[in-house]
């Protein structure tokens, strides 16, 4: 079911849905302290939430960390009428972890994560890709700096935020990639399809005790191998306006923009790349004047950056693996381009 994209009306459900997409995981009791609420106020309107398609968690892998594979991001020009097919097709491919429309000169974006070169080029060869582009672009990620929603928290006071405080994680100096065992691999595979099953749950279809899977998901969170991605509409929020900014840096000040970017809390995604771009982030911001001032102030501030090149967010089909199409339906955008 695709993220319901209609503000939410009461304060409430802002409120627990910008906790969430602070800690995917954080328990009922966690944010009931946080919010001042009892934990079956929080557990009812979470459920609700979730059946009415606010939001859904999902436990999405950092592809190098877990050594397997690179990710890919490929920026896709569809031939005139071709973008609405493209990108459903995209979105209904086992091997997308993303699929966003965009304005600008490129279409339609897409992640992949494969093991090597040969792999890539058997994807940009395959049917979804065939026929229907006239110029591709892809980017392959070097190192992720941030997967997170800060966003959200502009939702919450002081004191909230400070209760909803997250997991630390180790700095990006100290993080390799991570020896993954069986039973991680199992714990992540369910994750993968739902962030929030509990840890008897996970215990009981693992076959191990509940310490172990407390250990053993909170040691690939520090490490950074999972992050619990709320798949949710930003504008269910209020923030109407999502981006992804392509940018130029000088060497010598690569990383160090990357990490002043991932210190923001505008910046839901950065990496350093290579490809046409050396970082390449995702803006989430309230309107477009928002934007103006990020792309004309923040940016420009950032030491090292030389030029950037923006695209916005027109509709996303796919994130984190799981697609936002319904069975049924079909936009008016949709419509327009098959015509």
């Amino acid at each position: 079911m695709a993220p319901n994209a209609a503000l939410l009306s009461t304060e409430l459900d802002r409120k627990i849905l910008a906790c969430l997409a602070l800690d995917g995981r954080a328990s009922w009791s966690q944010i009931s302290a946080a919010l001042g609420i009892a934990e079956s106020t929080v557990s009812r309107h979470f459920q609700r939430l979730e059946e009415q398609g606010y939001i859904h968690i999902t436990g999405m892998l950092d592809p190098q960390r877990c050594g397997l594979g690179n990710s890919f991001w490929i920026f896709l020009r569809a031939l005139p009428g071709k973008a609405a097919v493209l990108a459903r097709e995209l979105a209904n491919h086992p091997e997308t972890r993303l699929v966003v429309r965009l304005s600008g000169r490129y279409d339609v974006l897409t992640e992949v994560v494969v093991p090597d070169r040969e792999e890539l080029v058997t994807f940009l060869d395959s049917p979804p890709l065939r026929g229907q582009i006239s110029e591709a672009s892809s980017i392959v990620v070097m190192r992720n700096f941030k997967a997170g929603w800060e966003w959200a928290s502009d939702l919450l006071t002081p004191r909230e935020l400070h209760l909803m405080r997250p997991l630390r994680r180790l700095p990006e100096e100290a993080r390799g990639t991570v020896d993954l065992d069986q039973l991680d691999l199992e714990l992540l595979t369910i994750l993968a399809l739902d962030g929030r099953a509990t840890n008897v749950s996970l215990a009981t279809r693992a076959n191990v005790d509940e310490t172990t899977v407390s250990r053993r998901v909170n040691r690939l969170r520090r490490l950074g191998a999972v992050v619990f991605s709320p798949q949710l509409d930003p504008r269910s929020l209020g923030f109407g306006v999502e981006a992804f900014v392509r940018l130029s840096v000088s060497p010598a000040e690569i990383s160090g923009a990357a990490r002043t970017l991932a210190g923001l809390h505008a910046v839901r995604y950065v990496s350093v790349t290579t490809g046409d771009a050396d970082l390449l982030c995702e803006i989430v911001v309230t309107s477009i004047d928002e934007y103006y001032n990020f792309i004309t102030s923040t940016l420009s501030g950032i030491p090292g950056v030389q030029s950037s090149t923006s695209s916005l967010s027109l509709q996303t089909l796919k994130r984190a693996s799981r697609s936002w199409l319904k069975e049924s339906a079909t936009t008016d955008n949709l419509r327009k381009d098959m015509k």
